[in-house]
């Protein structure tokens, strides 16, 4: 859905904003109440990337990745690699 900043307007008359700032409030709170639905519908970003559809979660999730990149000897590599180069006279 779309703002229709007319149809609200008239809550913020006695406020001291400028049109501006008037219209960029009434924006940031549309935003937000948007969010608020999206979340109870299950369309947020987080919903749909998790696949959680209402209360059940429809994808698996897996505890962890496999990026075949092993960090552990990359890093026990250099570390050896720099205590033999402080090592040296």
């Amino acid at each position: 859905m779309q703002l229709d900043p007319a149809k609200y307007s008239r809550h913020l008359t006695a406020s001291d904003l400028s049109e501006a700032e008037k219209l960029r409030f009434m924006e940031q709170v549309w935003a937000i109440m948007e969010s608020f639905v999206d979340r109870d519908f299950g369309e947020s970003p987080e919903q749909i990337l998790l696949g959680i559809d209402g209360d059940r979660i429809t994808t698996g999730i897996p505890d962890t990745l496999d990026s075949g990149l092993h960090i552990h000897s990359t890093f026990n590599d250099a570390a050896q690699e720099d205590a033999a180069r402080k090592s040296r006279p």
